[in-house]
């Protein structure tokens, strides 16, 4: 039997060689794009790794002015202690210093300010902050920031307050610096214009009441009792004692008091709500405990510092007999004080204040309320008008952050 033929096309011949020559010359040009793009992708990791490294010690360097900074601030505050940066020339706009770390302190270009130089107290980060008095444009006077209206409005000013320092704070880490400036200022103490400043008015049912503006601190004396209303917002019986210049202020400009209480809340050491303060058979709260005057008229002492803020929600607040305190005192709502109670420093209510119940209620310091003011009969109240009492608390506060900017690094 005859075997099949097999036929093959003349198309088939020849072509395993071209095949095989195709893919030889993919395998060239892939080996030859793999040569040219390994440096490529080499340099661009080597790019990113300097990248990296720049932003890190960029960073650093901010971090070492932002320590500077806050240095600064902390030793400006009036209660720093021995460590505190003190300008010997409040009034004088040439006044400035130098607070320099001991790194940067080796430098020859750290005295390129001319302004004499404070030791760091710390060694690791190098930085220096050049500390000098904020300026009026025109005159050159020192701007403050204070209450120049005497209206509970915190401000810039020529007049009233402590002086602005503009720090201007320059770290340093490896090859990179970093600046940054700041302008700060002391915490102004709340604006207390007299031993009594109401809003609402005042009605005293009790005889045994002395209210005295003459500042047993050492100031110039205030108002006894100030208010914006006309004489017929306030009464009470004969005999009750009021001193001061004038003892009685009418018409006066009104204060701005929920602004006051919501700037001074924020610095709060102690937060209160109506029926924390007050739950039943509740203690009475002793926020410090003032050391009362050898006499009626003379001013109490304490050396305890605190804010207290007690918003009521809505309720009238209540504290209970024999609660203490030194401070401010911050009350969001009404307030009744019922009893014996004992106060150095500030009381800011911005609602209705009522005085209840026996007992002797000394205050040293101030009082301000937005509403009216009520002492029930049998109530004893003493109220002395001390400037120092108000301003204590605030110095421990740190300095306010009134601007902050960030300069772009300067190079090596």
């Amino acid at each position: 039997m005859r075997q099949p033929r097999y036929f093959r096309s003349s198309a088939e011949h020849g072509a395993t060689r071209p095949i095989i020559l195709g893919l030889l010359i993919c395998l060239g040009l892939w080996g030859a794009l793999t040569r040219t793009m390994a440096p490529t992708d080499t340099a661009t990791m080597d790019n990113y790794r300097q990248i990296a490294e720049a932003y890190t010690t960029h960073a650093q360097a901010f971090y070492a002015a932002e320590s500077g900074l806050a240095e600064a601030r902390a030793r400006l505050r009036l209660s720093a202690g021995g460590q505190r940066l003190i300008d010997t020339a409040m009034h004088d706009p040439t006044w400035g210093t130098m607070l320099t770390s001991q790194i940067t302190a080796q430098e020859p270009t750290a005295a390129l300010s001319g302004y004499p130089q404070v030791a760091s107290v710390q060694s690791d980060l190098d930085y220096h902050v050049t500390i000098r008095h904020a300026t009026t444009p025109g005159t050159a006077t020192v701007l403050r920031w204070g209450d120049a209206h005497g209206m509970g409005l915190f401000n810039r000013n020529t007049t009233r307050g402590e002086p602005i320092y503009v720090l201007h704070a320059q770290g340093k880490y490896a090859d990179s610096r970093h600046t940054i400036e700041a302008e700060v200022a002391p915490e102004p103490p709340p604006t207390v214009p007299a031993a009594v400043y109401v809003a609402g008015g005042m009605h005293a049912h009790t005889t045994r009441v002395a209210i005295t503006g003459i500042d047993s601190c050492g100031t110039p004396s205030q108002a006894g009792i100030q208010t914006p209303l006309a004489m017929e917002g306030l009464s009470w019986p004969d005999g009750v004692a009021l001193h001061g210049t004038p003892p009685v202020a009418t018409h006066a400009q009104p204060l701005q008091i929920p602004l006051m209480v919501h700037t001074l809340r924020a610095h709060a050491t102690s937060v209160y709500t109506s029926d924390v303060v007050h739950a039943a058979g509740a203690p009475a709260p002793h926020w410090g405990t003032p050391t009362v005057g050898a006499t009626p008229h003379a001013p109490s002492t304490c050396q305890a510092q605190h804010i207290v803020y007690y918003d009521t929600h809505g309720a009238r607040g209540h504290l209970a007999s024999g609660t203490t305190g030194c401070g401010i005192l911050l009350v969001d709502g009404d307030l009744e004080i019922n009893g014996t109670f004992t106060w150095y420093g500030a009381i800011l209510v911005n609602g209705g204040l009522r005085l209840s119940g026996d007992g002797v209620q000394h205050i040293t310091g101030g009082v301000v309320v937005a509403g009216t003011v009520t002492a029930t009969a049998g109530t004893d109240l003493q109220i002395l008008y001390c400037s120092e009492a108000i301003a204590q608390p605030v110095r421990s506060l740190p300095l306010r952050i009134l601007a902050w900017r960030d300069r772009f690094p300067n190079a090596p």
